[in-house]
């Protein structure tokens, strides 16, 4: 079956009626909602250059718990909450198919002092949301304050010391663990309550390529 045409967006595009699950959405695109409605979450455009946004970048969270999204921009984040994205995408469907309807950002927050932003998610308590950057930084921030207050103000920053290829915050658990995979295939742990970066497997002979925790942690 062919797929259906879908409205002109752009920026980060969300095909779904999942806002509010509780597990992380981990593309930009997702399932389609029924008459074809985007939620468009940003303007601004994202470089077409492989360097500038790799394919590898996760972009987008969801706390159903603490009803929140906070997306990855080319400047930073975007910080919404998912009562206004599901009153827009009511809208959306009410105006008919292939509608497009904008989301704005209860609060934007600049992060081009740490560098592009590559992956955005949460603890698994979703208490805390988590950024990574292509300067190889994880910011650590208050879900309370980014969302509540709009404080762009990391509560920790770590050094991983490579750039982020993959970021997997532990589910049960080590709620306080990350797992981090560099671009180079090194496998890092990060504590977020404490502030540090262990190297599990250095990048090497046997360099990795994907990780992941059980769903126990």
């Amino acid at each position: 079956m062919a797929a259906p045409e879908l409205p002109e967006c752009s920026g980060i595009e969300v095909y779904t009626d999942k806002v509010t699950r509780g597990d992380q959405l981990v593309d930009l695109v997702h399932d389609q909602i029924s008459d074809n409605v985007c939620l468009r979450v940003s303007d601004k455009h994202f470089s077409v250059k492989r360097r500038d946004t790799p394919a590898y970048s996760r972009l987008l969270v969801v706390s159903s718990t603490y009803g929140y999204m906070v997306a990855g921009t080319p400047g930073g984040l975007s910080v919404f909450t998912t009562a206004d994205a599901q009153d827009q995408l009511a809208r959306g469907k009410s105006m008919g198919t292939n509608t497009a309807v904008t989301l704005s950002a209860r609060t934007e927050i600049d992060l081009r002092a740490h560098g592009k932003v590559s992956h955005v998610g949460t603890s698994a308590d979703e208490l805390r949301v988590l950024v990574a950057t292509a300067s190889g930084n994880l910011l650590v921030f208050d879900a309370a304050a980014l969302v509540g207050r709009g404080s762009g103000t990391p509560v920790k920053v770590i050094r991983v010391g490579q750039e982020i290829r993959d970021m997997r915050p532990n589910p049960l658990d080590l709620p306080m663990a990350v797992a981090v995979l560099t671009l180079g295939g090194a496998l890092v742990i990060v504590d977020i309550m404490h502030g540090t970066a262990k190297t599990i497997a250095p990048a090497g002979a046997t360099r990795i390529t994907a990780i992941c925790w059980s769903r126990k942690g």
